[in-house]
């Protein structure tokens, strides 16, 4: 019986080693094994909206536009619709929490206008009182935060993230280089 090069053995361990690393990053990791580090440099940044769902039709810039940012503990946020006729303006600021296990965030202010001119309409209040709590898992190449209370979450992956309500997604944000 004749034995293998030792080249061989080695790839055969890469292979086999690569493999294993594959199949560890990609499976669904518990909370309390993801590093809070990790998920700050995942959430922080500032993003410009791709994509706003609204009564199931896609609304694209520049129909829509929007910002959110997420930085040293102040959350801030605008949502545009421009369409005539369906004017929204949205905007909120306030601040989150990042904990061993979870994120939480509320609005300290939150405004809504509906329409333009003298039929404008204001309102004043998020859209959820008080402090919304995410806990976070990964999901493949995905950092999800959930709230499994109202079921919504924010589906973090390289390039950007989408709210999702309802098991749909809402919202779809672009990261703006910085």
């Amino acid at each position: 019986m004749s034995r293998m090069p030792g080249s061989y053995v080695a790839l055969l361990a890469q292979v086999f080693v690569g493999t294993m690393a594959l199949t560890i990053f990609a499976s669904d990791a518990r909370t309390d094994e993801i590093d809070k580090a990790y998920v700050q440099g995942v959430i922080e940044g500032t993003w410009t909206l791709a994509e706003w769902n609204v009564d199931g039709t896609n609304l694209q810039p520049p129909e829509v536009d929007g910002r959110f940012s997420i930085h040293g503990g102040v959350v801030m946020y605008f949502l545009e619709r421009r369409t005539p006729g369906k004017e929204i303006f949205v905007s909120g600021y306030g601040s989150y929490d990042l904990a061993e296990t979870n994120w939480s965030y509320h609005y300290e202010h939150f405004r809504t206008l509906l329409g333009t001119g003298n039929d404008t309409k204001v309102y004043n209040e998020a859209p959820w009182p008080g402090i919304r709590t995410f806990e976070f898992r990964i999901e493949g190449s995905k950092l999800i935060l959930d709230d499994k209370r109202d079921d919504a979450m924010f589906a973090f992956e390289p390039g950007g993230f989408a709210y999702i309500e309802n098991g749909k997604t809402a919202r779809v944000w672009k990261s703006v280089p910085e």
